[in-house]
């Protein structure tokens, strides 16, 4: 009888360490998930406010295109309507320019591109919101690119076409190229613009802006939108 009980005392004394330790290797597993899960929020909530900032430096770098563009579509549109006009060529050549300026777009997405070639998108739990971070970075900035390729083309084909007519003027003392250069219609506006490859090329560039402005109304708006869901994910 003595024997029974103790092998049976031991049987539970065994069974109780057995206890303790599968609850303590269960209770290692469930604080080190612990611990991802809550690093994983940290690193995912830190990549998402970096991508904020970079969705408003992006959001600057549109606007400015926007701007850019704008003026392209007015100078252009004053170009087709003064064909042939007698215009006093410092009028002129104030109007058209804002045609020999041009912004180079920079997309903005140190964040999202640290993120993708590291293969940590999925820290960002939310499908909708990963989907939505995705198609602007991925689609919506290569749109933007591709359309800018096609408006710096247009833009070099202008300058050669306008070149016999326009030439780049630098005052004597001046200093610095950046705030001094000036262009100077070589031939009455009447006359040059009777040119029609001349005009073309300018109105085509007025087209091009027109263009770029109607086009980027999507994309910044999709930076808009993403913004705010980004915003609210953090909350």
């Amino acid at each position: 009888m003595d024997g029974t009980v103790s092998t049976s005392s031991h049987w539970k004394k065994i069974g109780a360490e057995f206890l303790a330790i599968f609850a303590g290797v269960v209770l290692g597993l469930l604080a080190n998930s612990w611990r991802q899960a809550h690093e994983d929020r940290v690193q995912e909530s830190f990549a998402l406010q970096e991508m904020a900032a970079d969705l408003r430096a992006d959001s600057a770098e549109l606007a400015a295109i926007d701007r850019r563009a704008r003026q392209w579509d007015s100078a252009g549109l004053w170009v087709a309507r003064h064909r042939g006009a007698a215009v006093a060529g410092d009028s002129a050549v104030r109007a058209v320019a804002p045609l020999f300026h041009i912004y180079v777009y920079r997309p903005q997405r140190a964040a999202y591109v640290g993120l993708r070639d590291a293969a940590e998108l999925g820290l960002i739990r939310d499908r909708a919101l990963r989907r939505q971070v995705v198609d602007y970075f991925e689609t919506q900035q290569a749109y933007v690119e591709s359309l800018y390729q096609w408006v710096d083309k247009t833009f070099s084909d202008a300058e050669v076409a306008t070149r016999p007519y326009f030439r780049l003027s630098v005052p004597t003392g001046a200093r610095s190229l950046r705030d001094h250069t000036s262009f100077e219609l070589l031939r009455p506006w009447a006359e040059a613009s009777r040119d029609q490859e001349f005009t073309a090329a300018l109105i085509w560039l007025g087209v091009a802006g027109a263009t770029e402005a109607l086009r980027f109304q999507p994309v910044r708006k999709a930076n808009a939108a993403l913004l705010t869901a980004i915003r609210e994910d953090v909350q």
